[in-house]
């Protein structure tokens, strides 16, 4: 920053920066918004997709050996 930068001068400065931040974080929170969703998609495709196990099977968790 410039030292003979009048304080209106940095103040405007400041502005631009945080300007410049906030719409980098909107452009990140758009972006895990839509990642968010294309994951609840795929995951809702999966689960139509798989076979859904008996009710007497002990699936996944209740396996031991």
């Amino acid at each position: 920053m410039n030292q003979s930068a009048t304080p209106s001068d940095r103040v405007d400065d400041l502005v631009r920066r945080v300007e410049h931040l906030e719409a980098a974080l909107e452009g990140l929170q758009d972006a895990v918004y839509r990642q968010d969703v294309v994951h609840d998609r795929q995951i809702a495709d999966l689960r139509k997709r798989s076979p859904r196990p008996d009710a007497g099977s002990p699936g996944l968790r209740g396996a031991r050996s």
